[in-house]
């Protein structure tokens, strides 16, 4: 099985591995790559490093690159397919509470226009009625 070696990159700093790891296949070792990123994303953040600016640098065992992966595909990847998790009983129960209470506010709305209309109509009769006087 192939050993794959990954250098780590973090702005002009770079950092070889001399160990490596084995692997099946090298989408098997892009993968452990990619989760490896991704977890040390947050590790980054805390010590105050831009994980934006770091990259990992596949190669195999006579050292030819491989593939390039970026932290920044690692983030792009995970906000992409990023889903809201399902409503709890919970926030259904709000929602349903401000839906309920919009549909009221609406009531109350078109309320105050018809009364604001009907007094604009009087104004209207009581300005003609003067001008007619």
């Amino acid at each position: 099985m192939p050993r794959f070696f990954f250098n780590y990159r973090e702005r002009t700093d770079y950092t070889a591995d001399d160990s490596g790891v084995v692997f099946q296949d090298f989408e098997t070792a892009y993968l452990d790559a990619f989760n490896t990123a991704r977890e040390m994303w947050r590790e980054l953040m805390s010590q105050r490093k831009d994980p934006r600016t770091c990259s990992f640098e596949i190669t195999d065992a006579d050292g030819v690159v491989l593939a390039l992966l970026p932290f920044a595909e690692v983030l792009e990847t995970c906000t992409s397919q990023r889903t809201p998790p399902p409503p709890t009983a919970q926030s259904f129960a709000k929602i349903v509470d401000s839906a309920g209470r919009t549909k009221q506010a609406l009531v109350e709305l078109h309320h105050e226009i018809d009364r604001t209309r009907s007094e604009l109509r009087e104004v209207k009769a009581l300005l003609g009625s003067i001008g007619r006087a």
